[in-house]
């Protein structure tokens, strides 16, 4: 006879209880254990059996009955202008069983590179209830396409959302001249208007100008 004993205990009382006997079986190094209360911490141990009786007891490992946030949404952005962001994101549609420790917002270099870029995590790190944050860049990234995501995070892991993208610029300025009328393709039931905006305050994006 030899093999293992895997001993739980109840996540409350610490009291060690067998959750499984291998005595008979050598062979089998893994166990799964069911029915624990998410967010729980149980703790484990395990004992090897042989011919000449028990061993001892290995050190006790704790671990936390959860797995990693899922449905993390892609966030939405609240306001930019050329060199500030605003992004609110909601929480994720499950936090894994365990309570959200925090979240992270990264972003890529605003030239179609690699989303890895840490915002300010000094102040978004270890808030679990931050929903809301304003980015400040430079102004050498006005009129940048930037790609950002959030990570929502808890004791077992973290997942990331999908991608949110926005060019890094303000609204146009104030359009000059006012429109004028084209006389020539003017008639009784329809009037053609001209504009031509000559402000060249384009808030840091190229404009798209047409005509009607």
């Amino acid at each position: 006879m030899s093999g293992y004993i895997l001993y739980v205990d109840d996540g409350l009382t610490g009291v060690f209880q067998i959750a499984y006997n291998g005595s008979l079986n050598p062979e089998q190094v893994a166990y799964r254990v069911n029915n624990l209360v998410p967010g729980r911490t149980y703790r484990f141990k395990v004992r090897v059996i042989d011919y000449n009786g028990q061993g001892y007891e290995s050190d006790p490992a704790s671990y936390v009955s959860c797995v990693p946030p899922s449905g993390v949404k892609q966030p939405r952005l609240e306001k930019v202008d050329k060199t500030t962001f605003t992004i609110v994101w909601d929480l994720p549609e499950s936090d894994g069983g365990c309570p959200i420790t925090g979240y992270a917002i990264y972003r890529d270099d605003g030239a179609g590179g690699f989303i890895v870029t840490p915002v300010d995590p000094e102040s978004v790190s270890g808030n679990p209830y931050l929903f809301r944050h304003v980015a400040t860049l430079t102004p050498a990234d006005t009129g940048k396409t930037f790609r950002v995501k959030i990570e929502a995070i808890n004791i077992y892991g973290s997942l990331l959302s999908p991608a949110l993208q926005f060019i890094l610029a303000d609204v146009p300025g104030k359009p000059y001249p006012p429109p004028s009328v084209d006389i020539s393709n003017t008639t009784i039931s329809q009037i053609k208007v001209r504009f031509l905006n000559q402000n060249p305050d384009n808030g840091g994006a190229p404009l798209i100008v047409s005509e009607l």
